[in-house]
């Protein structure tokens, strides 16, 4: 750029014209960013002129100045998310908010209680896979004829902790923590367990477990992660902060003891007599390392 003294000590840069500008500003025809004029406007050419609005609102004529090109962001129906192509006011099709689905004026009416989604059965009535979890299309209770309340409404699933309940009158999916049995009833996991898909049968332990057979096994006390030495034993350097690994007398196995220094996060390489170097205290202090 050139550069002119114009009496005031400093040299005044000339600024160049913009390309692209931020979201939310519009190119001017004298190169400059100005931000969008409309209310709700993500994206506009030039101030006046919205291309692309938020969520909910669609760019449309301004009525008070149709002639000029200007644009502003008009509402959609209510509970709508996208109504670019049905228009102001409406909503385009499967663009309502959950719970809600479109009509063939093109509102969003709600689907039936606990449901999310219903785009397919309609208003009042619910997809399958479309309840909320805990609730299903079999579900339990109500005073409509079975068949009718197992395809259409969402009810609370039969089966305790059940996450998913809609083909049949058991559970499909089971809450975290829980697995299915053979009768399609939800058990717990097990002590230890992370996950599971079928009860007692699980998938991944949590730290301080080993998976043997689909159950969770414990290991030695303080210990993180046994999976070489097996269960009751410890991994050489596993013990949680504050402990060590030592020697349990078979080979490839240890137990965990408390460091020495109960400041001590860790004490590895010397053993509970010593505090490892460069190892933060639990306090946050400096160390004080053994001699």
């Amino acid at each position: 750029p050139d550069h002119a003294d114009h009496g005031h000590g400093e040299p005044e840069i000339d600024m160049l014209p913009c390309i692209t500008c931020k979201d939310g500003h519009g190119l001017e025809e004298d190169g400059m960013c100005k931000l969008c004029n409309a209310e709700h406007c993500a994206v506009c050419s030039r101030a006046t002129i919205c291309s692309e609005c938020e969520p909910g609102y669609t760019p449309d004529v301004d009525p008070d100045q149709p002639n000029n090109g200007t644009t502003l962001c008009a509402k959609c129906a209510k509970y709508c998310t996208k109504c670019t192509t049905a228009g102001a006011g409406q909503c385009d099709d499967n663009s309502c908010e959950a719970g809600y689905t479109t009509t063939r004026t093109h509102n969003c009416e709600p689907c039936s209680a606990n449901c999310e989604k219903c785009d397919n059965n309609g208003a009042g009535h619910c997809d399958k896979n479309g309840c909320r979890d805990g609730y299903g299309l079999q579900g339990t209770g109500g005073s409509e004829a079975w068949w009718m309340r197992t395809q259409t409404r969402c009810t609370r699933c039969a089966v305790k902790h059940c996450k998913k309940c809609d083909l049949s009158e058991g559970c499909e999916m089971c809450e975290d923590d829980y697995g299915l049995t053979p009768d399609f009833k939800c058990s717990s996991c097990g002590l230890g367990c992370l996950g599971c898909d079928e009860a007692g049968q699980c998938r991944m332990c949590l730290n301080g477990y080993i998976l043997v057979e689909g159950k969770c096994k414990s290991c030695a006390d303080k210990c993180l992660q046994c999976d070489n030495a097996g269960a009751a034993s410890c991994d050489n350097v596993s013990c949680a902060p504050g402990w060590t690994t030592v020697s349990s007398g078979r080979p490839l196995q240890y137990v965990c003891r408390p460091c020495s220094d109960r400041d001590c996060q860790r004490c590895d390489e010397h053993g509970p007599g010593t505090c490892d170097v460069n190892i933060i205290s639990a306090r946050g202090e400096g160390l004080r390392l053994s001699s």
